[in-house]
């Protein structure tokens, strides 16, 4: 269900309460006394230090942890894809499942960068990396990257920092080249919605019936990483009213299923999954290509 103004303005209340009795007493004991109040799971022990821990080991841990569950869709997969490129070289490098600390000296990964040229790729590899050896070397060694930092450096490549703005008459081609090809009505509908909101890729995925407030004009989007709660976005009028229609449209027939709010507005199975990333991804780069007016994907 959406979160609402007032709702979210007493959730940031209790975290920055949360946080002066922290400061106060510290972290440790704000925990424990959460702990005896029934108000937070059992902890749990935190596990001795291994002197070897194998590689599969220490994925199958991150693959399991917030650090990784609490990613937006896109980038678990992106991080997936890393991890098999990490672990592949290990293999090559330093045989069948290596210990953790091996492949994890700045030695080693500086050896595993090096070879990628693109500034952006390397970030990408170098940010999986940061999120990956942070959780596990803290999970088990209680041990930060402080010594890593400089080897795992994100700095995206500066000619691609600002973003790319379409002019009025590129946008008018665009929303007429989209009426013409298959799925005209979701497609024109995705990219209103993406022209009135701003909100991003995977947010508009995800957006589902019950995110809809007509009566406010807003919608509830999930920000990265956040599982729990849905945020308040405006929305122009014109936005609005075609997505609305389009839901109409295509979900009139479920209105009374006890799960009509929970369907997906962007789907390929009557909003049971949401559409994917990629499949919005080829549909505006196709109608990039496809421009007449300079437009370049």
């Amino acid at each position: 269900m959406p979160i609402y103004d007032d709702q979210v303005d007493h959730i940031v209340s209790l975290e920055t309460s949360l946080q002066q009795l922290a400061e106060q007493f510290g972290p440790l004991q704000l925990k424990e006394a959460l702990y005896r109040q029934e108000l937070l799971p059992e902890m749990q022990p935190i596990p001795e230090n291994p002197k070897v821990l194998p590689l599969s080991e220490a994925v199958e841990h991150y693959l399991a942890s917030d650090a990784f569950t609490d990613l937006a869709r896109s980038s678990q997969e992106a991080y997936r894809y890393e991890i098999n490129m990490f672990v592949s070289f290990c293999h090559k490098m330093k045989g069948q499942d290596p210990n953790i600390k091996e492949v994890s000296t700045p030695t080693f990964l500086k050896e595993y960068l090096t070879p990628v040229k693109k500034k952006n790729t390397r970030s990408k590899k170098a940010a999986f990396l940061r999120s990956f050896l942070r959780e596990t070397l803290d999970y088990f060694f209680q041990q930060g990257i402080e010594g890593l930092k400089n080897t795992l450096e994100v700095t995206p490549d500066k000619k691609r920092t600002e973003p790319r703005t379409f002019e009025k008459e590129q946008i008018d081609e665009l929303l007429t080249n989209v009426k013409l090809g298959r799925e005209a009505h979701r497609n024109f509908t995705i990219l209103w919605t993406f022209l009135g909101t701003g909100i991003r890729l995977n947010e508009l995925c995800n957006l589902q019936v019950g995110d809809i407030n007509p009566s406010g004009k807003k919608i509830y989007v999930r920000g990265k990483g956040n599982k729990e709660f849905k945020e308040p976005c405006n929305i122009t009028d014109s936005a609005l009213d075609i997505l609305c229609s389009y839901i109409n449209f295509r979900y009139s027939d479920l209105k009374n299923s006890p799960n009509y709010k929970d369907l997906f507005v962007f789907s390929d199975d009557k909003g049971v999954s949401p559409l994917h990333d990629s499949t919005v991804q080829k549909m505006i780069t196709n109608l990039i290509v496809e421009a007449k007016t300079g437009l370049t994907p």
